[in-house]
């Protein structure tokens, strides 16, 4: 059987089982040299050896034979995730994005999908963009019940993944398939409490409209990385939990859990995102919310779940 591999799709397969090229070469009884040369096409497997990566990636032949139909261009990832996290755990996530931007692409043949509105936001401060947001999405200052839902009805694309890390709790950007550019948002599965993953949606929304088309993410350093990570919090801050509104709604019950038990229900927003908020605002000061932090701890010395 003469064949020629596609060696993008191979790395491709590696990446998205999770695998490195020692994993993968010591499934195919091969050197990492060799791997790499074929993910290069600068080499061709044996029949046997080529078997064997088929059984250890589980795709199916055709697709590593198979060329590429359509071009591809990736815009740059926002990783909401650690600075400790690896390039290799963040690898599985950029090939998801891919994935998820070609079925997009694919049934956008046949589903009417709503349009990428065009909101950009990148000479305000994080928290202008998201109050002109808000009022240019009719939201005033009302609770958002559903961060995905609303994100699926301004166009862009969201989908849960499992990369298989817990330094990652999500990632977004643009992706091109043949001319058409798509924002894919992948929330991790890492992040599995509704309410946390209405912050992490919000703090995607926040590279959308105030970084997408002025940074390559790649291209900062860590300085500069973790500063975009502070603008994109401060917006979903105020997009979740627009000031005034949530002062109003805090009252005077501001050291009692049990009220922002009542908020996290009225809000759609973690517990501990609301502290945070409160004190960010001044709303209660440094000691009360250290006290606010104590209350949340169990006798075992745990979190509560209430904060997630």
């Amino acid at each position: 059987m003469n064949f020629e591999l596609n060696g993008a799709r191979l790395r491709e397969a590696r990446r998205y089982r999770h695998m490195t090229v020692a994993d993968l070469a010591e499934k195919a009884s091969v050197t990492k040299q060799m791997i790499s040369r074929y993910e290069r096409g600068n080499a061709t497997p044996g029949l046997d050896v080529f078997q064997k990566i088929i059984q250890a990636l589980k795709f199916p032949l055709d697709y590593f034979i198979t060329k590429d139909k359509l071009e591809f261009q990736d815009g740059g990832t926002f990783f909401r995730s650690r600075l400790t996290a690896t390039q290799s755990e963040k690898e599985p996530s950029e090939t998801y994005k891919r994935a998820t931007a070609i079925v997009r692409d694919y049934f956008g043949e046949y589903v009417d999908f709503p349009e990428l509105t065009e909101d950009q936001f990148e000479n305000d401060t994080p928290r202008q963009a998201a109050i002109k947001l808000r009022n240019h999405w009719g939201l005033g200052e009302a609770p958002i019940s559903n961060m995905m839902r609303l994100l699926e009805a301004h166009g862009m694309v969201v989908a849960v993944v499992d990369s298989k890390s817990k330094k990652i709790d999500a990632h977004s950007g643009f992706y091109t398939v043949d001319g058409r550019s798509y924002y894919i948002v992948l929330v991790d599965k890492v992040s599995n409490s509704f309410y946390r993953q209405q912050f992490t949606q919000a703090h995607e929304l926040g590279h959308r409209v105030i970084h997408a088309n002025v940074l390559n993410p790649q291209e900062l350093d860590a300085d500069e990385y973790r500063q975009m990570e502070k603008e994109a919090d401060q917006f979903a801050a105020e997009f979740l939990l627009p000031a005034q509104a949530f002062e109003k709604t805090l009252g005077t019950d501001k050291l009692d859990l049990k009220h922002f038990l009542y908020l996290k229900n009225y809000w759609h927003v973690a517990i501990a995102a609301m502290v945070y908020r409160a004190r960010d605002l001044g709303l209660v000061s440094a000691d009360d919310y250290l006290k606010l932090q104590k209350k949340s701890v169990t006798d075992n010395g745990e979190k509560s779940n209430l904060l997630t």
